[in-house]
């Protein structure tokens, strides 16, 4: 009988990027939507603000530093219409230092009927053949709580060893 390392199986969420399994793990306090990517969203009131993870419209080799323009812009047109005092901070370089990864990611703030919002977009090159976008909103004064969740979402993140694969039967003539 072979034993389990770590433990009992159990079933774990995870998503595939290219030929690697990442699982991941919902931080407390937040329920996960599947989709088109995922959606954090607060399971009661203890928050105002959303969390979007995302495929990348670019590839991985897509450099981060070189195109740090492209990618602001991209950022930007999702923008809410309506927006006024808008204003983006300086971009920073690896705002995600997760498993290696490398990320650049851009914070707007700006008023949106009246109330003062902030917006993260955060590009992420996992490495595996896909990059990924982080999408944070939020009021301001729940802006640096939002962005404490995205960290840790992805802070859970891991790549899953590959499953052996069961040695097929022997054929014999």
């Amino acid at each position: 009988m072979d034993v389990n390392p770590e433990g009992p199986e159990f079933a774990r969420t995870y998503f595939m990027a290219g030929s690697k399994r990442i699982a991941i793990g919902v931080p407390k306090g937040v329920r996960l939507s599947v989709g088109d990517g995922f959606i954090l969203l607060p399971v009661d009131d203890s928050f105002d603000g959303e969390i979007h993870v995302t495929r990348s419209s670019f590839g991985i080799d897509f450099d981060l530093a070189q195109n740090v323009l492209k990618y602001r812009e991209t950022g930007a047109r999702e923008m809410p219409q309506g927006a006024t005092d808008i204003q983006v901070q300086q971009p920073v370089m690896d705002p995600y230092p997760f498993n290696g990864w490398k990320s650049l990611g851009f914070t707007w703030t700006y008023t949106s009927f009246g109330r003062p919002m902030v917006r993260s977009v955060n590009y992420i090159n996992l490495d595996l053949g896909a990059q990924i976008v982080v999408t944070t909103l939020a009021v301001k004064n729940d802006a640096a709580k939002v962005d404490k969740i995205a960290k840790q979402f992805l802070g859970t993140w891991w790549v899953m060893p590959n499953k052996p694969t069961p040695a097929a039967p022997a054929v014999t003539q």
